[in-house]
């Protein structure tokens, strides 16, 4: 297996049988080289090699490479790194990778002269307040009596909801974009808010959107069991209904039932918010343009798959009213895929975000994450794409990161990590704090790599990563300069147990 993109590529849950090694090589065979391309994070997997040989062969290109809760069984050795010692195995049957970082080493140790369109950065370590360039800052490896069976099942679901006409119960919505007598477009949520609450009371849940536009006059109440489900994005569409007019606060489309045991499921839809009309209020802003795609509020057993948030498309605003797409509060968690919840000029206030999770406790896991909020000007962009308060054990596996708004905040918070952050080329706006801002009284925080692959413009002095706690120094690594693993304490994978799986 071998990865030429111009992102670190996560491979996590994965199972490699061979005859022999390397399962693994870290190359490049892209035209676009740079830091990131090439560059791996491995997470809970194993590797049996039937005769022997290297299992993870990184000598060559030696990129900065992330590991973590690997199994190997017959290797001649686990992992070689550029010109390190080839790491061995921890005796017996099985050797476990607890935990294994390189970082880039191809740089040379002074500081260069940055530019604009540079694709080669210094990267460093951060573990508990000291910053490093040592090669392999981080080698755990442990002797394992085999690899755990289901490595790559808790990561993925046990079902997906569709429908073909079976009968199981489904409830089918007629087909959207209908219209009444005055050719006005029909308020659709009374006959989904019922169909969703029947399927709930007969125990199933489960709600099918045929391909159409599903224009909601209020908020949709998602049960603890519900399973609404379409076509595909932009192909069945929830939208807000023109009778749908709020001039306070945040309007919030679909809000689920708190229950840290619902099993929830939200899959291929897209939910479009309204963003024209109600003329300008004393900020600038259109005056229903304050709509909360989705506020969740189920746990660990529920999931959203293939969800695109979209806004209506407008040009005449430089601000609008302060909202978050992406809500997660209470009894919030669950395992959620791909989802891009910053679409392009949309989140125009300093108060919006992506994803916001404040509070929760529940397992909490993203899985391919696309964060492109974009900025007119540092006045109006929202301060982070995605912020997290006073809140524990979440996940975040693999980021694509676009243009200059921060990526993460987390304040307050315990247990979180995100793994694999790419293309992140604009620097932060200036005084904006960083891409990844670790603040308060944060602990058992993990990230890392995150690599770019080319600079926009050139260095302004501020941070990709700035960690200042409570009582504590403030330590920093400089755009556009890239982490290999940022550590504050240890995690615990322990709350993300199999038998929390969706």
């Amino acid at each position: 297996m071998r990865s030429s993109d111009f992102c670190p590529l996560a491979l996590v849950g994965f199972q490699i049988v061979k005859d022999r090694g390397p399962a693994i090589v870290v190359d490049n065979r892209s035209s676009h080289d740079s830091s990131a391309s090439g560059a791996f994070s491995l997470i809970d997997g194993s590797i049996e090699l039937r005769k022997g040989g290297l299992a993870i062969d990184n000598t060559p290109e030696a990129k900065t490479l992330y590991l973590r809760n690997v199994y190997i069984k017959g290797a001649d050795g686990l992992v070689k790194s550029g010109a390190e010692d080839a790491v061995e195995g921890a005796g017996g049957e099985w050797s476990r990778i607890r935990e294994y970082v390189y970082t880039d080493q191809r740089l040379p140790g002074e500081k260069p002269a940055y530019g604009d369109s540079d694709n080669f950065f210094r990267t460093f370590s951060l573990i508990d307040g000291t910053l490093s360039r040592e090669a392999q800052p981080v080698c755990v490896i442990e002797s394992a009596a085999a690899a755990p069976a289901d490595l790559l099942s808790r990561h993925v679901w046990e079902n997906l909801p569709s429908y073909e006409g079976q009968n199981d119960g489904t409830k089918v919505v007629a087909s959207g974009s209908r219209r009444t007598e005055n050719n006005e477009a029909e308020d659709s949520r009374p006959a989904i808010q019922a169909a969703i609450d029947e399927a709930s009371a007969e125990g199933h849940g489960r709600v099918f959107l045929p391909a159409g536009e599903y224009r909601i006059g209020g908020t949709l109440n998602l049960r603890a069991n519900t399973k609404l489900f379409g076509v595909g994005r932009r192909i069945s569409v929830i939208a807000c209904h023109d009778s749908w007019r709020p001039t306070e606060g945040e309007a919030t489309m679909l809000l689920t039932d708190n229950d840290p045991q619902a099993d929830t499921t939200l899959a291929f839809l897209s939910i479009e918010a309204r963003a024209l009309g109600g003329g300008t209020n004393a900020i600038g802003a259109n005056d229903w343009d304050r709509f909360n795609h989705i506020h969740w509020r189920a746990g660990r057993g529920s999931m959203i798959v293939a969800i695109q948030l979209d806004k209506e498309w407008t040009t005449n605003e430089q601000i609008s009213n302060p909202h978050d797409y992406l809500k997660f509060t209470d009894s919030g968690g669950g395992r959620h895929y791909f989802l891009c919840p910053s679409t392009r000029w949309f989140g125009k206030h300093p108060d919006s975000r992506a994803v916001r999770v404040a509070g929760t406790r529940e397992p909490l896991a993203f899985y391919g994450l696309n964060l492109e909020f974009v900025a007119r000007t540092p006045e109006t962009t929202p301060k982070t794409n995605v912020e997290m308060i006073g809140t524990e054990n979440v996940r975040i596996y693999g980021v694509k990161r676009e243009m200059a708004t921060s990526t993460l905040i987390l304040r307050d918070c315990r247990n979180v990590a995100l793994f694999n952050h790419g293309r992140q080329a604009s620097q932060p706006f200036r005084g904006s704090g960083g891409h990844f801002q670790i603040l308060g009284a944060s602990d058992n925080i993990a990230i890392g790599p995150a690599i770019i692959d080319v600079a926009h413009g050139t260095a302004n002095g501020e941070p990709m990563l700035r960690e200042s706690l409570a009582g504590g120094a403030t330590h920093e690594i400089l755009y556009p300069e890239c982490i290999s693993i940022y550590k504050r304490g240890e995690l615990d994978d322990s709350v993300f147990a199999p038998a929390s799986k969706p």
